[in-house]
């Protein structure tokens, strides 16, 4: 396999991936919405971080397609020629790249199951970041997106992730918040 055939480019999308931006029910929730009251509400979120998420927001755009909320490989059933996603309750109408920078969080920061080894937690991270930033490629190539409103996406994302209440998230969370938000910053 030369470098070119191992590229994500010429990595076929599967033909899930295409349909996942559909009109979203006026009876949804707006997920702008949604994430302005988890952030406000994250007790562990330190008062600049959650400021500066927030303001961030106003400047995202509101969205009217289907946002799962949830959207992980473990809510994924079936196989990849017929895969049936579950687990539904946070689904909101809203822009679907925040649903893109959700899931990349949640892939790469979410909490390891309890009593997972050391080593297999240490192995799962390397595992993690490769098919978060696999997921981010193969969606980007499918529906192209300007990688800045993702960062930004994913930084509200980090800062409402904190009203899960995962101490065991906390650390890296904010440690990516501080530094996307010198990205941020240096990029203007």
């Amino acid at each position: 396999m030369t470098g070119a055939d191992s590229d994500a480019s010429n990595v076929r999308p599967p033909s899930w991936l295409k349909p996942i931006v559909v009109p979203a029910p006026d009876a949804l929730p707006d997920l702008n919405a949604v994430l302005r009251v988890r952030i406000g509400s994250a007790k562990q979120l330190p008062h600049d971080l959650k400021a500066s998420a927030l303001s961030m927001l106003d400047s995202l755009p509101r969205g009217d397609r289907i946002c799962h909320g949830d959207f992980h490989p473990g809510n994924v059933l079936g196989s990849l020629d017929a895969p049936v996603v579950i687990d539904w309750p946070d689904a909101a109408r809203g822009d679907p790249l925040a649903d893109v920078a959700g899931t990349e969080l949640l892939v790469r920061f979410g909490e390891v199951p309890p009593g997972t080894s050391l080593l297999v937690r240490g192995a799962s991270a390397a595992v993690r970041r490769i098919i978060a930033e696999r997921y981010v490629t193969v969606y980007r190539r499918v529906r192209p997106f300007d990688p800045r409103i993702l960062l930004r996406w994913k930084i509200v994302q980090a800062a409402a992730r904190f009203s899960a209440e995962i101490p065991s998230e906390y650390e890296a969370l904010r440690a990516f918040l501080v530094s996307a938000g010198r990205l941020t910053r240096s990029s203007r």
